[in-house]
């Protein structure tokens, strides 16, 4: 939805998507946190770049609800979801 909303947003909106985009930039940030804690705990390569992994993931995850909302059989979009994993 946050997407959507920054996307759609036309001029007089623009306060609206300033706050979507601060929206996904904390979740964003968090995600990029738990990234830092896996590599704490040897889970992913200390160079791993967690910001970048983290917009990444976000992209995914933004991606496959899209296919979710277009009603994609669930027996195609498992294999979607697991070849963005």
């Amino acid at each position: 939805m946050l997407a959507k909303i920054i996307l759609s947003a036309t001029s007089e909106e623009q306060a609206i998507a300033q706050k979507a985009r601060q929206l996904l930039d904390l979740m964003e940030a968090e995600i990029a946190t738990a990234f830092d804690t896996a590599k704490e705990l040897g889970e992913l390569f200390p160079v791993a770049d967690s910001k970048q992994l983290a917009r990444r993931y976000q992209s995914y995850v933004t991606a496959i609800k899209i296919e979710a909302h277009r009603n994609v059989n669930a027996s195609e979009l498992a294999p979607s979801a697991n070849n963005r994993a």
